[in-house]
């Protein structure tokens, strides 16, 4: 019975009122979830009826904590709204009707039209509850004389439909448990009932089907299953357990009921284990022939030996008490053979690679360290790099996540051995390759990381290329310096004969300029070839002065108007400075812009060549454009290479830009240039200096 505390029947606390309802509705599921209809449960599952106790207690608090969020207004006693609030449907598993102080129903839950077959609940509004059918006549006068009753009973929907007591899609029978509470107010008036009714043949189907499910699951494992009472003795097996231990009869063997503590196979630290109901993990030798003298129980395992993975833990009901023990076994045997084939193997392995030169390691794809010989093979990293059992990245280089361009990343992606090379300190360097390892599924396992110093392999390759690009260079530059020095020499003395032998005035005079010409370009030759020698080797001193370069750039600009004899060609100079006071040597200076400028006349047939420089932040950049013929995109890898001539029929010696990067590097600057094949060249030189300067 739900009684209200109110103070009329009109009116109360609806929060209070829906409680009540809800205390009234779990009594009851407790009630009806111990009845005698379902010793079955209990008998069979004895943990099932541990998690209805456990669902209901729970079901209680859900509701209890929506309730506190309901406004704490008095509210109408209506007979729908506050007797079956949206929580109730909401929240509850189970079947509830709600009828009137007559007897009519008024409001049903989603469960209960589950359970009765119903699709359209306004059809089933307004049936009698004494009018039910089902009900016997002993349950209808109890009601009626209002009185709380339990029924269980064998639902008959055919009945149903035949007294069309209400519409129903189901037939044939249905086991339905249930209760019906009468609902009164403080004057102990009969104002409502309340039917809470649930289907427990569904249920226990349920769980039979559950039960025989989990059944065939676990005798389908491929690892054995044992399950132990609280006293030690063993309650189930399941068909891979039988056949790892060689028991025929699982039933006769489990009525038998064998105690842990008494076999003879299980090492003491398992028995203590279930004792102390804690985890275990543990592998041990188990042998047949004890269990047949001891007879501990039948096995058709006679002779033979086994290992045995044993993984036991304690099971905790939902009350949190700890209950049985169960085991997960596995036949190892084979598994265990292998390991120590392998190990020995490993062992003679090692004892091979820690003969080579080479550092080893092995790395899972998860950067952590199974086997190293670094220590004892290689001398390139310090003590404790790939330490085993850590992240490489960790304890190598002390880094929290992996290097960049990770060589181990790299050889994952690609499925094939990948390289690079590492500077250390003290100059030493290493080659580290990283070869991936593939299991049969083609999925990676690891990667053999073999690490070489190659420190002083490297500096020999670099000798050796020194001394041959040495003579190589040495070859060159005789072959080269025979050419250009032949070539004046030959006009020298060519033309010497011609003049002695001649009388015209006018061809002397010709062979006189010939000869002068090609001194100058012999002489400029052997100077540029000192020039360029002195400064490579270092032996050249810079003469750093302080100077004022727009004075100094005037009078450079006035020689190089006189070099241009080509009256389609304009000389623009550019100096935006009245003052640029710089520390440079002015002689070099002249030098590089002399060699640009030669160059530019030279390619320059008709247009404009410009002369200028600007003071930078970090210095003088100074610059030659040309509007001559340009350079081709093939050749302009060779610009600054010694004896280089674009133009093979060009007069020059080919050492003029080559002098130019020597200068501008000797004085911590740099060349370079810009060119369009057909439209003309840009020639520049940035020198570092500090500059003050007035812009005019």
């Amino acid at each position: 019975m739900i009684s209200l505390d109110a103070d009329d029947a009109e009116h109360t606390d609806g929060r209070r009122f829906i409680l009540l309802i809800i205390n009234n509705i779990c009594v009851n599921l407790r009630s009806s979830a111990l009845s005698a209809s379902h010793e079955y449960l209990y008998s069979a599952h004895p943990q099932t009826g541990d998690k209805i106790q456990l669902i209901i207690s729970n079901l209680k608090n859900a509701i209890m904590a929506r309730i506190q969020t309901f406004p704490k207004s008095r509210l109408k006693l209506d007979d729908k709204l506050i007797l079956f609030s949206d929580v109730v449907k909401e929240y509850l598993p189970i079947g509830l009707e709600l009828y009137d102080r007559n007897g009519l129903l008024i409001d049903a839950n989603k469960a209960e039209m589950e359970i009765m077959g119903v699709v359209d609940l306004n059809e089933a509004l307004g049936i009698s509850l004494f009018e039910n059918p089902n009900f016997s006549d002993k349950i209808i006068d109890d009601i009626k004389a209002g009185q709380d009753v339990h029924f269980s009973l064998e639902y008959d929907f055919d009945k149903v439909k035949t007294t069309d007591y209400f519409k129903t899609v189901k037939k044939g029978i249905d086991h339905i448990d249930g209760t019906i509470s009468i609902i009164r107010n403080k004057q102990k008036e009969i104002i409502g009932y309340l039917v809470i009714s649930q289907d427990y043949g569904a249920i226990q189907f349920k769980y039979e089907n559950l039960y025989n499910q989990m059944l065939t699951i676990m005798n389908s494992l491929p690892v054995g299953i044992e399950l132990y009472d609280n006293d030690g003795t063993i309650s189930f097996l399941n068909d891979t357990d039988a056949a790892i231990f060689g028991i025929s009869d699982i039933e006769g063997a489990i009525r038998k009921k064998p105690s842990i503590y008494d076999n003879p196979n299980v090492p003491d630290c398992v028995k203590n284990a279930v004792y102390s109901k804690k985890p275990i993990s543990v592998r041990f030798p188990y042998n047949f022939k004890t269990i047949a003298q001891t007879k501990y129980y039948s096995t058709n395992k006679n002779n033979d030996d086994v290992w045995v993975e044993c993984n036991g833990k304690p099971i905790i009901d939902p009350n949190g008490r700890i209950g049985s023990y169960t085991f997960v076994m596995e036949d190892v045997t084979e598994k265990t053979r292998a390991e120590e084939e392998l190990k020995e193997s490993n062992q003679k392995a090692e004892l091979i690679l820690n003969n080579i030169n080479s550092g080893l390691a092995y790395i899972t794809p998860d950067y952590v360290v199974q086997w190293e010989n670094m220590v004892k093979c290689s001398t390139a990293f310090p003590n404790g790099a790939y330490r085993q059992g850590e992240l490489c990245y960790k304890s190598t280089y002390n880094r929290r996540s992996p290097c960049e361009n990770c060589v181990i990343q790299r050889a994952a992606v690609s499925h094939r051995v990948e390289q690079m090379r590492i500077f250390l300190e003290e100059n030493r360097m290493v080659e580290l390759f990283a070869t991936p390892v593939f299991r049969n599924t083609g999925e990676i396992d690891g990667f053999v990381i073999r690490i070489d110093d190659i420190t002083d392999k490297e500096r020999m390759i670099k000798e050796l290329k020194h001394a041959e690009e040495s003579d190589r260079l040495k070859s060159v530059f005789l072959a080269n310096m025979s050419h250009e020095i032949r070539t004046p020499l030959n006009a020298i003395v060519g033309f010497s004969n011609l003049l002695v032998e001649t009388n015209d005035p006018d061809e002397k005079e010709e062979y006189t300029r010939i000869i002068n010409n090609n001194n100058e370009l012999l002489l400029k030759l052997i100077s540029d070839i000192l020039d360029l020698s002195k400064i490579e080797s270092g032996s050249v001193k810079l003469k750093y002065e302080d100077f004022d370069l727009s004075g100094y750039f005037d009078e450079l600009a006035v020689s190089m108007k006189q070099r241009i004899t080509n009256p389609d060609v304009n000389l623009v100079i550019v100096n935006r400075y009245d003052k640029c006071l710089v520390c440079l040597d002015k002689n070099r200076v002249a030098q590089i812009l002399t060699n640009y400028m030669i160059n530019a006349i030279k390619y320059t047939v008709k247009g404009t060549i410009e002369m200028g420089y600007d003071a930078t932040k970090s210095g003088i950049y100074f610059y030659v454009k040309d509007s001559g013929i340009g350079i081709l995109d093939e050749k302009k890898n060779r610009v600054f290479h010694r004896f280089e001539k674009l133009d093979e029929f060009a007069q020059g010696t080919g050492l003029g830009l080559s002098i130019c990067k020597a200068i501008a590097e000797a004085m911590g600057g740099k060349v370079g240039f810009e060119s369009t094949y057909g439209k003309g060249s840009l020639f520049w030189a940035s020198l570092p200096c500090e500059t003050k300067s007035e812009v005019s």
